[in-house]
């Protein structure tokens, strides 16, 4: 799913419009497919063969299905002072001058604290604090495992068991930005433990509700491909199915609000599109990892 049309330039057309409007430094990202990654650079010493100006202070970026502007507007579910639960785009950084800056830009504030990390190759829910104390708080409440994180995911295949825990070894290799289980432990070897759920099965594939006990670095994607179950459109860890993006979401989170102690919860449902549309009416009206079923 992307950001309204409006924020949407189609071809090279559009982004010369786009352009004309807004009338001396631009900043385009390419978005690399492979490894789902934005690459920014420069244009400003092309201008002259282009034979148009720049505008000033705006970012375009380079997406599945279009050109969007920095400004482009996130879906925001839930905003206070305090904090902000909103929905993350697939290529876009959870971290730094991504999501942070995109949020300060549209909510108008100079304070957004990322407390939880989302691949840049992957959408859904995420939670900001718009303080220091409530990202502290927050912060705390993940170490403790009292706030909850809970994902949709469509991999290749049909699982031996309705529903299970997995637990490995996991050792992240940072020069190729690829995790691998291992079978000993190591310097820089991390145990990653998940729960899932399959709710369903069609054409092949199998959606399934996953549910982190930690949070490792590309924990869903490895655990499942190395039990030959790769998750779909995950290129990098196996799967055949080119030209998607990785069917993995950010479904539901739920955790105590960090002023009122309030009890939270948010859910939204995944992107339309392969291997997605395979399975009709997903629930999105509450956590579905319940392995006590």
């Amino acid at each position: 799913m992307y950001p309204a049309e409006s924020q949407r330039f189609q071809g090279f057309a559009g982004f010369r419009r786009v352009h004309r409007a807004l009338g001396p430094a631009l900043c385009i990202c390419f978005f690399d497919g492979e490894s789902r990654t934005l690459f920014p650079f420069f244009l400003c010493f092309f201008k002259k063969a282009l034979r148009w100006n720049a505008p000033a202070s705006l970012a375009l970026v380079f997406l599945p299905g279009g050109w969007y502007t920095e400004s482009m507007e996130i879906q925001i579910y839930y905003f206070d002072k305090e904090i902000a639960v909103c929905r993350k785009p697939v290529g876009v950084d959870s971290e730094a001058a991504g999501m942070p800056a995109l949020l300060a830009r549209q909510l108008r504030t100079t304070e957004v604290y990322c407390v939880h990390r989302l691949d840049r190759a992957v959408g859904g829910l995420m939670v900001y604090a718009l303080r220091r104390e409530s990202a502290a708080f927050l912060s705390r409440e993940i170490q403790a495992g009292r706030f909850r994180k809970e994902y949709l995911a469509v991999v290749h295949g049909r699982l031996d068991a309705e529903h299970g825990e997995l637990r490995d070894l996991l050792f992240h290799d940072r020069a190729k930005n690829k995790s691998f289980v291992v079978r000993r432990k190591r310097a820089g070897v991390k145990e990653a433990v998940l729960d899932y759920r399959v709710l369903s099965e069609a054409e092949g594939f199998s959606l399934l509700a996953v549910r982190l006990q930690t949070g490792r670095t590309h924990q869903i994607r490895v655990q499942f491909a190395s039990r030959a179950h790769p998750l779909a459109g995950d290129v990098k860890y196996g799967s055949p199915l080119r030209g998607a993006d990785i069917a993995l979401f950010s479904h539901a989170l739920g955790f105590r609000h960090p002023v009122s102690g309030e009890a939270l919860a948010f859910t939204a449902p995944p992107p339309g599109g392969s291997p997605w549309e395979y399975f009709e009416n997903i629930d999105d009206g509450g956590f579905l990892c319940d392995t006590s079923k």
